[in-house]
């Protein structure tokens, strides 16, 4: 938690009662060198493949075929869920973030974003192995299970567009510090 103020100091100020105190950021200043137009492109590009990916998990979730009722595949399956959670509060942060952002908008959004992105994808791969092994022991449910794994290579496929997304348009200083 102590990144969230980084870059801030305390100013006193007299007031009739005594001294106020308050925080002022005067740390760097993050976003892209592309500006506004790169900001929103990207910003855009994130909200469609996190909202796909979220909606093909959450898909695959509720309409299981019968690989993905079984107890130890649902393992990987649930636990995907965390990732996804803290990938959709990471997109709400960027999508809120201005042009400039301060340290913890960007540990909070574009950085958790990455992060639990991994995660998943992690998760994903985990998941889609044991679907495919699943397949290969049981032959004879090849057609029931395909669709089932097209969806988990899929919401896949997103996730590693939006990692290699976010590899490509790092977050960068654009304003640098302004310390007293």
């Amino acid at each position: 938690m102590n990144w969230f103020f980084e870059g801030y100091q305390a100013e006193y100020e007299e007031t009739e009662n005594g001294q106020k105190k308050r925080l002022v950021y005067r740390g760097e200043y993050y976003g892209f060198r592309g500006g506004p137009k790169e900001q929103k492109r990207v910003k855009t590009l994130c909200a469609v493949l996190t909202l796909l990916t979220v909606g093909l998990n959450l898909y695959d979730q509720f309409r299981p075929a019968r690989g993905g009722m079984i107890h130890w595949m649902a393992i990987p399956s649930l636990l995907s869920l965390v990732p996804m959670m803290f990938m959709l509060i990471g997109l709400g942060n960027l999508l809120m973030a201005g042009e400039k952002w301060e340290l913890r908008v960007l540990y909070a959004g574009y950085r958790r974003l990455w992060r639990w992105g991994l995660a998943y994808g992690s998760l994903m791969v985990l998941w889609l192995a044991m679907e495919l092994g699943f397949v290969i022991v049981n032959p004879g449910l090849l057609g029931e299970e395909l669709l089932y794994c097209l969806i988990l290579a899929a919401s896949l496929a997103a996730q590693a567009v939006q990692l290699i997304l976010i590899r490509r348009h790092p977050a960068q200083v654009v304003r640098g510090p302004n310390i007293r």
